[in-house]
């Protein structure tokens, strides 16, 4: 994830099983600017309209933001064990 030359982060899809999952991280310093947000938005457009997966999963530690990301992305907690919470 760049903003303009600068990295910001990564993104991206886990194709391994049935589930394909999408993973992101900010680097310190470049969170809460919602780059996060952006990134799994169209890594999730590109894994529908591009991959042609049917579905797209996530997994979150229960403190972390990236709890945050996943609600603003559209994805529904339909899971929750030890400390993490599956979307």
């Amino acid at each position: 994830v760049f903003d303009g030359d600068t990295c910001v982060g990564v993104v991206g899809l886990k194709l391994v099983g049935e589930h394909p999952e999408v993973v992101v991280a900010t680097l310190p310093g470049q969170r809460q600017k919602r780059y996060a947000t952006a990134a799994v938005t169209e890594m999730v457009r590109y894994a529908f309209e591009v991959v042609g997966v049917q579905a797209v999963y996530a997994a979150c530690l229960m403190e972390r933001p990236s709890n945050k990301v996943a609600a603003k992305t559209g994805f529904t907690c339909v899971a929750e064990q030890g400390r993490e919470r599956f979307y």
